[in-house]
């Protein structure tokens, strides 16, 4: 046994086929779709679903053998619907996947069936239109479809589309598409001879029974390839797991070997069997005559009497032998292969075979293809990291022999050859752009952890875009052909911007910032700076480009205060309006750190529009709600410095924020800098110092402003005359002093107008407030004749007491023999007793008690004081005024006992009330 690893495990194994039931006389064995048909020489056919192998189709031809013949060959579909039965006798059925009754093709009678090219389109309600080869050299095209009609025929339409002039047998068909030309492609072998059609056809809806090859072979000339004839020739190809693929290799077993090649499309078909490898029978050294061959993905399978070959169809090496072992009178027929799911199988006149696969077919095929110079085959195959290296760095150095360095740069980028080594390649021979290739390629296989490879790799990607910008330049400047130049400047600036988004995490901020400020590349300085997120270094860009717009677009989007602190100044200055909406847009701003600027801005600003500080400020006191100190004292100063503008902004502001943080000294001494007269006495109002902002007002000569301030202090009467009588005295000093004076009366209640007299000059005529006198002298009568009123009230009031206190103390009480204490009950007379006006009479003792004991908190916390004080030894006259003040019954002390409980926890009679 040999095996095509070269020590590792053999590829293929053969295993005997265990059967439920005995077999004789198999003449034939096809298998497609996991469908296994054999057929037996008496005519039957057994058919086996190798999903449920133990469900098994016994089919019988519906004629005897000695009526129709023995059963020569079948013939399956790709999909194992349609089983085409051919005899000796020239007798052909159609036996379908749902039935287990072969139906006659009575159009074919006749024709003895020895190929089939089926349909490369997968059937549905017909096998599509099928090529049929016979033993007489005809080819014919036909469409069977099965049907339960008795008079209608399974095949509807047989037409001849060729024939072979020698009427040699039509030994082998394949049929396939080229996808992309839509050509269809037919190989057919004769005895020695191959021929091969490529062309379209007159393809037709699949509803219809109508030909598509009738003039295709007419319309096409095949090119043909001879040899001796062979008593034993086999046409097959490759597997084709689907309809949607295409089979990608054919082999053809002729006189001299076996005849092999490509069914690619790129194959032109004039160069098809040139581009063919011929396997001579003398390579393969066998004992025996090849009867059978088929195709696997990488090997052909060859049968030489009872021993099975696998051949390396890439090197022709013999890489499997291994010899069946036959029963007695046991004859091996044949090989037959399953298209679809890539299964193999040998047969014999008794017994059925498998050729497996074992492990992968394509383990060391790789290495075959490397050898033979297929260097992106070896590649499709190469699975592990070593092989892929392998082909890799042979290819790519086969690239640069043949002086394709593009190429090789792609291919030694993937491979472990030393870098350096590799660059050098390309620098000595300057190819820049395989060097960037190279480079770029190397930067995805470089290990993620190998930062510092990395960094080197990117860092030189980042010069070499430079550079080639920098000549793009040149040539653009020189007119060269200036719109494919621009064209090609576009794309490197574009491969440029897509290689610093990709591998900016690779790229050293600092020696990038060099290398483009080296080349003076000042957009991709930009686009690199924006790529990193690096807002400062954009921001001072497009600062010292003086371009705010962008400046501020970046610090929108930045969105970060340290970026606008920074910034502040030379933004607010050279673009007030926009820098303040852009400072109202970034969140987590503290507006005292914004202060500086605030205040530059306002020392240059000599513009009679908006004041953009102040639009800030406001917004940063209501909508942010600061209640720094800094933030409203600064606004202050802005308003009070502000001599273009008049003092409502601030006394409003002052107004509105009296009672927030800011510093009422800072904001009095900005209104006195700046002669803010009516700031500053509302600020002395809202301190409370209201003599000073009267004061303060009529100094400034503001009479009203001060009698505003003067009728302020409200719960202070003296006070407010006393800066009435200010302002009065003022009043009095000027023009029309007096009539203005007496005016003053009318709006202060607390002025008469004796207080103003001593203020008139000493020669002042009368008339001018003889009014006001007269009226204050009837006041004055009015108030001396309600005091006599009073005194005469009083004299009587006095009178009639002192009647009552005589008539006291000759009051008495009545008390009845044996009348009893209000509290205790018992007779009064046992002890010392109190009768109060009421009638109601207590024992002192319990009166004593009782008052203690009550609700009037007053009279027992004066009863314990003085008990304290005598150590409750005596009574003094004190407690008896105390306990005489009330009757404990009938007075307030008994009201206020309403809360107090009838019968409380401490009464021992208190369960008697229980319910």
């Amino acid at each position: 046994m040999m095996d095509g690893a070269r020590g590792n495990s053999p590829i293929f194994a053969i295993d005997k086929v265990q059967l439920m039931f005995s077999l004789d006389n198999i003449t034939s064995l096809v298998v497609s779709n996991n469908i296994l048909c054999i057929a037996l020489k008496v005519g039957r056919i057994i058919r086996i679903d190798l999903d449920h192998p133990d469900v098994v189709d016994d089919v019988d031809l519906p004629k005897k053998s000695s009526e129709t013949g023995q059963i020569k060959d079948i013939y399956l579909d790709p999909t194992g619907s349609y089983l085409l039965i051919t005899t000796t006798l020239g007798d052909n059925y159609c036996l379908h996947c749902q039935s287990t009754k072969p139906k006659l093709l009575s159009k074919l009678k006749g024709s003895m069936i020895t190929s089939v090219g089926w349909c490369p389109t997968d059937p549905t309600r017909s096998t599509g239109e099928i090529l049929l080869g016979t033993s007489g050299g005809i080819i014919y095209e036909a469409l069977i479809e099965p049907s339960n009609e008795y008079f209608k025929r399974e095949d509807r339409y047989v037409k001849q589309v060729w024939y072979n002039e020698t009427n040699d047998p039509i030994t082998g068909l394949v049929v396939y598409d080229k996808r992309k030309s839509g050509h269809r492609c037919v190989l057919a072998s004769s005895k020695g001879v191959i021929r091969r059609w490529e062309g379209g056809i007159e393809r037709k809806p699949t509803t219809e029974a109508i030909p598509v090859y009738p003039k295709y072979f007419d319309r096409h000339e095949p090119v043909i390839e001879e040899f001796e004839p062979s008593p034993q020739e086999v046409l097959c190809y490759s597997p084709q797991r689907s309809a949607k693929e295409t089979p990608t290799h054919y082999a053809w077993l002729n006189l001299i070997g076996i005849m092999h090649g490509s069914l690619s499309p790129k194959v032109d078909n004039s160069r098809f069997f040139k581009e063919s490898t011929v396997l001579l029978n003398d390579q393969l050294q066998l004992k025996d005559q090849i009867s059978s061959i088929l195709l696997t993905d990488y090997h052909i399978i060859v049968l030489a009497g009872k021993d099975v070959y696998a051949v390396n169809r890439i090197n022709n090496r013999t890489v499997f032998h291994e010899s069946i072992s036959c029963e007695q009178g046991e004859t091996i027929l044949g090989l037959s292969s399953d298209h679809r799911y890539s299964t193999f199988w040998a047969y014999s006149n008794v017994n059925i075979y498998e050729i497996k696969v074992v492990g992968d077919e394509d383990r060391e095929i790789w290495k075959t293809m490397l050898e033979s110079g297929d260097y992106e085959g070896a590649l499709s195959l190469a699975k592990d990291p070593y092989s892929k290296d392998v082909v890799s760095m042979a290819y790519g150095e086969e690239l640069l022999r043949r002086g394709n360095y593009l190429g090789a740069a792609r291919y030694l980028g993937v491979s472990s050859r030393p870098f350096e080594s590799a660059a050098l390649i390309f620098i000595e021979n300057k190819q820049l752009d395989a060097l960037e290739q190279y480079l770029s390629v190397k930067l995805d296989t470089v290990n993620k952890g190998s930062k510092m490879q990395r960094t080197i790799i990117a860092s030189w990607m980042i010069e070499l875009f430079m550079e080639r910008l920098n000549s793009l330049d040149d040539l653009s400047a020189a007119n060269s052909s200036a719109a494919e130049v621009q064209e090609d400047l576009e794309s490197v600036r574009k491969q440029y911007q897509k290689f610093v988004e990709q591998y900016k995490g690779d790229l050293d901020r600092d020696t990038v910032y060099e290398i483009i400020s080296a080349h003076n590349r000042k957009e991709e300085l930009l686009h690199y700076a924006s790529a990193i997120n690096d807002g400062g270094f954009v921001l001072s860009y497009w600062t010292r480009k003086e371009n705010w717009k962008e400046a501020l677009r970046v610090l929108r989007t930045e969105n970060d205060p340290r970026l606008t602190y920074k910034y502040a100044t030379v933004l607010l200055v050279n673009d007030p309006k926009e820098t303040v909406d852009t400072w109202m847009r970034i969140s987590n701003l503290e507006p005292a750190k914004l202060i500086p600027a605030i205040l530059s801005y306002v020392s240059s600003h000599k513009s009679k529009g908006d004041n953009q500080a102040i639009r800030y400020l406001k917004y940063a006191i209501k909508t942010l709600g600061s209640q720094d100190p800094v933030v409203f004292n600064t606004l202050i100063s802005i308003y009070a410095s502000n001599t273009a503008m008049s003092e409502a902004p601030l006394l409003a502001f002052l107004e509105e924020y009296h009672n927030s943080v800011f510093d009422f000294d800072f904001a009095l001494r900005m209104c006195a800098q700046f002669n803010r007269i009516q700031c500053s006495v509302y600020i002395y109002s809202a301190m409370g110092l209201y003599e000073e902002a009267v004061n303060l007002a009529l100094k400034k000569g503001e009479t009203e402003l001060a009698a505003s301030v003067a009728d302020k202090p409200i719960n202070d009467p003296e006070l407010r005359k006393s800066l009435w009588l200010q302002v009065a005295r003022k009043v009095v000093s000027g023009t029309n002093g007096v009539e203005s004076a007496v005016a003053l009366l009318d709006r202060c209640d607390l002025l008469k107008i004796e207080d103003l007299l001593p203020l008139f000059p000493d020669f002042t005529v009368i008339d001018s407030f003889k009014e006001q006198v007269t009226l204050s002298l009837e006041e004055y009568n009015n108030t001396i004749s309600q005091l006599t009123r009073e005194m005469e009230e009083s004299i009587a009031t006095s009178s009639n007491v002192k009647d009552q206190i005589s008539k006291f103390k000759r009051h008495y009480a009545l008390i009845e023999p044996g009348e009893g204490c209000g509290i205790c009950t018992f007779p009064l007379a046992t002890r010392r007793f109190y009768v109060f006006p009421c009638q109601h009479a207590f024992h002192f003792d319990c009166l004593l008690d009782s008052v203690s004991k009550s609700s009037d908190y007053d009279a027992r916390q004066r009863i314990n004081e003085i008990q304290l004080a005598t150590g409750g030894k005596e009574l003094t006259s004190t407690i008896e005024e105390i306990l005489c003040e009330n009757c404990i019954l009938c007075s307030d002390v008994k009201v206020d006992s309403i809360d107090k409980p009838l019968i409380s926890q401490a009464d021992t009679n208190s369960n008697l009330w229980s319910l």
